[in-house]
């Protein structure tokens, strides 16, 4: 199923700073989870996980892992299989 997405809070073009930007995804009529951007880098919720506990990662590591994105997938596929 395709998934949507919603920005939260958004009023103007603005620097982000530490507090960033929330996007909401879904899919369907459940929530996916969150997405924040932020100065910093990005943080995933998945599902109703809150902020604190998110995934975190830098624009530098996004950058690189968008630079090798079929490694990327494949790594997270094997250790998928793993768990």
């Amino acid at each position: 199923m395709a998934k949507s997405a919603f920005v939260k809070d958004f009023a103007v073009e603005q620097e982000l700073k530490n507090n960033g930007i929330e996007i909401g995804v879904w899919d369907g009529d459940k929530q996916f989870g969150d997405i924040y951007v932020a100065k910093t880098g990005i943080i995933w919720c998945d599902g109703k996980v809150t902020r604190r506990n998110g995934t975190k990662i830098s624009f530098d590591e996004l950058s690189l892992l968008c630079r090798n994105l079929d490694e990327a997938k494949q790594a997270a596929k094997d250790a998928e299989k793993t768990k």
